[in-house]
């Protein structure tokens, strides 16, 4: 098995029907600044100058090469997010795909697969050593406090869940088997949110470093930054494309002229904007390295409600309906990158 196809599968063309968020994440790659006057489909699309569907290939390689030199702690990281991440979001759907249809056996289990590439070969619930995403989801997790609960925690809850849903839809036919996918679906899409929140606190740490805002800066920042930015901030290309591109820009163009003031300007837009993730302040946590001068995270809490364009909604119900805009930029997304 290689590198390339664990993120992508033998059959690259098949992702874009597998896995809805390797298409966003190349909506939000090609979004970057790889000609936006493109026709519809991925295939005439580029990324960092090369073809846009094997993004990943280009990520590791330009790591790889990069001017200031190899390094193998960050070069292993690179290929644990941009391959192992991705290929448990591909096995998750799978498994949705695989009950939807009817074909789940004995000998695949998607959801196995998934949590294996997750907690790897530890065994230690307090790992924050090695390189799987286990030991680095602790490690993000404890320079951070004040979270609603751990990932870990979560992961084992979510993914034991799942592998007993998976386990069921064998036993089940027609509809009360596409409902049973259906629900699998909305479980799996909660999971991936989970596994969003490592990438937005290592974002948060190694924005901090580059800005000069923590104790202990991290080696080799400027191109941790690079790589938590290219996890994190296609995410919110579907739901804010003006604010994601002023983010790329300062991040991938202009962050050597980085300082408190940017730091707390690009925190607070992210910070913003996790609804776009799917996640909240409150999942994320607070960095230990925190003080006065930095932006804080406020939820939006039921007794604060949103005001649209000056209308304040009078119930919680209505807000969901708010986000349908959200919804029809998600449908363009796949429309543009021809993903059925």
């Amino acid at each position: 098995i290689s590198l390339k196809s664990l993120r992508t599968g033998n059959k690259w063309e098949e992702i874009s029907k597998i896995n809805p968020l390797y298409v966003l994440y190349m909506y939000g790659f090609w979004n970057s600044e790889s000609g936006d006057s493109d026709g519809d489909g991925y295939s005439n699309k580029l990324f960092d100058n090369k073809p846009l569907l094997p993004f990943g290939d280009t990520i590791v390689t330009d790591e790889i090469e990069k001017e200031s030199g190899f390094d193998a702690k960050l070069t292993a990281e690179t290929i644990s997010l941009v391959n192992v991440w991705m290929a448990i979001t591909s096995e998750l759907y799978k498994a949705v795909t695989f009950c939807r249809d009817g074909t789940t056996s004995n000998d695949r289990n998607p959801i196995d697969d998934a949590a294996a590439f997750w907690f790897g070969s530890h065994t230690d619930p307090d790992v924050t050593t090695g390189s799987s995403l286990f030991a680095w989801a602790n490690r993000a997790q404890s320079e951070f406090t004040g979270f609603d609960s751990g990932v870990n925690d979560e992961m084992i809850a979510r993914l034991s869940s799942l592998q007993d849903t998976y386990a069921s839809c064998e036993f089940t036919t027609g509809d009360e088997r596409k409902d049973r996918a259906l629900g699998m679906k909305t479980d799996v899409e909660e999971t991936i949110k989970i596994m969003t929140v490592p990438l937005v606190q290592n974002f948060i740490r190694s924005l901090a470093s580059m800005s000069g805002m923590t104790t202990q800066a991290l080696n080799d920042r400027d191109n941790y930054l690079v790589l938590y930015s290219l996890m994190v901030l296609p995410l919110i290309s579907i739901c804010d494309e003006i604010t994601f591109d002023d983010i790329w820009e300062q991040v991938f163009s202009e962050r050597q002229g980085f300082t408190a003031a940017t730091f707390s300007e690009l925190l607070k837009m992210v910070q913003d904007r996790l609804e776009c993730l799917g996640i909240t302040c409150s999942m994320v946590g607070r960095s230990l390295e925190q003080d006065d001068t930095w932006p804080e995270c406020v939820d939006n809490a039921p007794s604060n409600r949103l005001e649209l364009a000056g209308y304040i909604p009078a119930t919680d119900d209505s807000l969901g309906w708010s986000k349908i805009d959200l919804d029809i930029s998600t449908i363009l997304s796949f429309i543009v990158m021809e993903a059925t």
